[in-house]
């Protein structure tokens, strides 16, 4: 967590720095803060996810071979099933 708080520290800084001396004019953009929230709140949640992912991605048992389908190989064609 000592992590996040320093890059969310230096990430408010650098805003605050960029409010007070702006390094270019850039025309306002309505729904930038937004979208920038959003999009750091991602990131974030990213980096804090869980360890383990626990559901399914909706292969099905096909699921199980993921490192086979990573590799380009049909993992469906192999148990009998026909290739869509």
């Amino acid at each position: 967590m000592l992590l996040v708080a320093v890059v969310l520290s230096v990430a408010v800084a650098m805003i605050v720095v960029e409010r007070i001396a702006p390094g270019r004019d850039w025309p306002r953009v309505a729904t930038w803060w937004a979208r920038a929230v959003l999009l750091n709140g991602v990131q974030i949640g990213t980096f804090l996810n869980p360890k383990r992912f626990a559901a399914s991605c909706g292969f099905g048992d096909a699921e199980q071979r993921l490192g086979e389908m990573l590799l380009c190989r049909d993992v469906l064609a192999t148990r009998g099933r026909p290739v869509a």
